[in-house]
């Protein structure tokens, strides 16, 4: 009679075991999750706050608050790389200029995809349009940029920012 209850004993404490560890690899599971979505809803700030800053010609804000030197920035035409926020400030600075005496007025975000691939790191497909003073958009009327954002002290910055075509998009199945 003793032996049953103890394999009884046993048994219940075996399933106690088991439930606990299906409950910790859940609460680890949804951590990580939690964690993720903290993460793409920090990214998606940073996005909107550069918008913010660009479309109110903030050069000094964004290369403090928004992109980390050194920075890599390519398009169709070029490539450079920005090794200090001076030259962050002032290159955003002469490109708002640029855009202005064409008629810009703003640049709008159309999509934002956040793909987090670690703690610290994500991936961000941005389609967004610029307008000119009359609220029209200026050609082309999308533009398409994969940008690199890595979480550091400071916060989530931009440290890469690649242009390209409209109808290439990066896919992330994170």
């Amino acid at each position: 009679m003793q032996v049953t209850q103890q394999r009884a004993g046993s048994c219940e404490h075996t399933l106690n075991t088991k439930f606990s560890m299906v409950l910790l690899c859940f609460l680890f599971l949804f951590a990580e999750g939690v964690r993720a979505e903290d993460a793409k809803t920090r990214v998606e700030q940073l996005f909107a706050q550069y918008f913010v800053y660009f479309n109110s010609g903030e050069s000094e804000l964004i290369a403090k608050n928004i992109i980390s030197p050194p920075v890599q920035l390519s398009d169709f035409d070029s490539h450079e790389v920005w090794l200090t926020q001076s030259e962050i400030s002032s290159g955003f600075a002469l490109a708002i200029k640029d855009l202005q005496s064409k008629g810009w007025s703003k640049s709008v975000i159309n999509e934002l995809d956040v793909c987090v691939v670690a703690d610290n790191l994500a991936f961000v497909e941005l389609n967004y349009s610029r307008q000119n003073t009359s609220g029209e958009p200026m050609p082309p009327a999308e533009r398409r940029g994969l940008y690199v954002v890595l979480k550091s002290d400071l916060g989530w910055r931009i440290i890469a920012d690649y242009h390209h075509d409209i109808d290439k998009q990066l896919e992330c199945s994170i």
